[in-house]
């Protein structure tokens, strides 16, 4: 089971993470800092009516990372960190996503809804480097 990260509310679905955030995922240990400032699942309204999933509930691990992910285009140094030390492209990042929510607690149905809505709508929010 994955530890959910301590986020509180600042805002309408604006959230800041109270303390670091250390998680080990897939090979992977993400490194996410204290007052990050994120707005929980970015999963489209009608999204989480299909699934039944709630922006702050069993996906926040998720959509922490997620959000990291997509803030950075992949790249989480130097705001973040993840050890051991690469790139990830928004596929493999909706993919953590995806496998978060799984090893969560999210149900195979919910999860994968929860992910096929940000692969179809994430697009325009992935912030790819430039080379």
């Amino acid at each position: 089971m994955i530890p959910q990260p301590d986020i509180r509310p600042i805002a309408r679905r604006k959230y800041r993470l109270h303390d670091t955030y250390y998680v080990k995922h897939r090979g992977y240990k993400f490194v996410i800092r204290k007052g990050f400032i994120h707005d929980g699942a970015s999963v489209p309204r009608f999204v989480w009516a299909l699934c039944g999933l709630t922006p702050d509930g069993l996906l926040r691990a998720g959509a922490l990372v997620h959000d990291a992910l997509y803030r950075t285009g992949g790249q989480l140094k130097p705001e973040h960190d993840v050890f051991p030390d690469r790139v990830f492209n928004r596929k493999e990042s909706d993919l953590i996503f995806h496998s978060m929510l799984s090893e969560a607690g999210v149900s195979p149905r919910r999860a994968y809804l929860a992910y096929v809505g940000i692969r179809a709508f994430g697009w325009a929010s992935f912030k790819a480097k430039k080379q």
